[in-house]
Formats: C-alpha cells, structure tokens, sequence
C-alpha cells in the first residue's frame, strides 16, 4: 500500500500537488513514487525512484528530494514523517522551488492501493 503525500513549505506556504509514494499493490515490485523536482519548471512531481537513470536521463533538470543537494540534513529532526521500505521522507529541510530556502517537509495525507 502506497502513501499520498505532500510538500509544504514551512517558510513562504508553497504547498504542491498530492503525490503518490511508494508502490501499490499491483506494482510494487517495479515502481515507486518518488518526490522530484522538476527545476526547469519549479514543480514537484513523483517519479519511480527504482528507474533513476532512465529519469535522470530523460529529464536532466530532475532531482530526487533524496539527493545531497536537496536537503540540510542538519534541518531534519531525527526520526522520518514519512517512510515506504527502504525510503524516507522528513517534515522539515528540504529545497522549496518557491522560495528556494531549505524549509520544505513532506506530510502524508491518506493511503492508495
């Protein structure tokens, strides 16, 4: 069962789209819903992390939220607000494509299958 998700900025509001994370119960095995920004476009999208070159290679101008470049660790508390398997999400310290600071988080709104 996979999550839908979404970012929030905690410092100029930007809120963007639900998103799907994780797999659902039919593909679990080959995708999982990623976030992703989209720089060209300054939108966040979901992407299947499982095919991170063939993405990457498509879309030079994407980044995986999990990516050094994306996040202060040094901002995130500790424990994840959001995890599918192996992949984590936090609340707080990430890049916002609004006001580019490091103060976007992800919230979980629900459940999909």
């Amino acid at each position: 069962m996979g999550l839908i998700i979404k970012a929030k900025c905690n410092h100029c509001s930007f809120a963007g789209q639900s998103l799907l994370f994780g797999g659902g119960f039919s593909n679990f095995t080959e995708h999982c819903g990623f976030p992703v920004l989209d720089r060209k476009n300054s939108t966040i999208l979901a992407e299947n992390i499982l095919a991170r070159e063939d993405v990457k290679r498509d879309n030079p101008d994407s980044f995986f939220y999990d990516e050094e470049s994306m996040s202060r660790k040094n901002l995130q508390h500790d424990e994840a607000s959001i995890e599918w398997c192996n992949y984590r999400l936090f609340n707080d310290g990430y890049f916002c494509p609004k006001c580019h600071q490091f103060t976007l988080g992800f919230l979980m709104e629900g459940f999909y299958d």
